[in-house]
């Protein structure tokens, strides 16, 4: 794979990393080096990674996130109900105060939104603890 990324010189936007029955998907700190084309590569990249059977679970630990943009605001939205149309859940991990205050601002952590509500965890730890979500 990372020669694909090589090819379109960028790098990927999540590294996949398996805990457990958890997958965690960790976003690089600049997403806005990365490329519309490159979106949508991560973004089906990571659709398939959550279309295995095995995976029921998932963390966007987004602790190294600076900046959130539309783009990857529908991939969180939509990788989420990749894996709850499976039976799962997601959760966020380590957001920032301006993460939050943009997610905020869209109505996505409000409680009584079931469209694509998250519980958030200021650390790993914290989430390991609360499993199972």
């Amino acid at each position: 794979m990372s020669d694909l990324y090589a090819l379109r010189g960028d790098e990927p936007v999540f590294s996949v990393e398996h805990v457990g029955d958890i997958v965690i998907l960790t976003m690089v700190a600049d997403v806005k080096s990365s490329s519309y084309q490159s979106m949508q590569h991560e973004y089906n990249r990571l659709y398939n990674v959550l279309g295995q059977d095995e995976v029921k679970y998932t963390a966007f630990d987004l602790s190294h996130c600076v900046i959130l943009d539309s783009v990857m605001v529908g991939v969180l939205v939509n990788l989420t109900h990749r894996i709850r149309d499976r039976g799962g859940n997601a959760v966020l991990i380590g957001m920032s105060d301006y993460v939050r205050e943009v997610l905020e601002r869209l109505m996505l952590l409000q409680a009584d939104n079931k469209r694509a509500m998250w519980t958030t965890y200021a650390t790993r730890q914290q989430a390991y603890e609360a499993y199972p979500w």
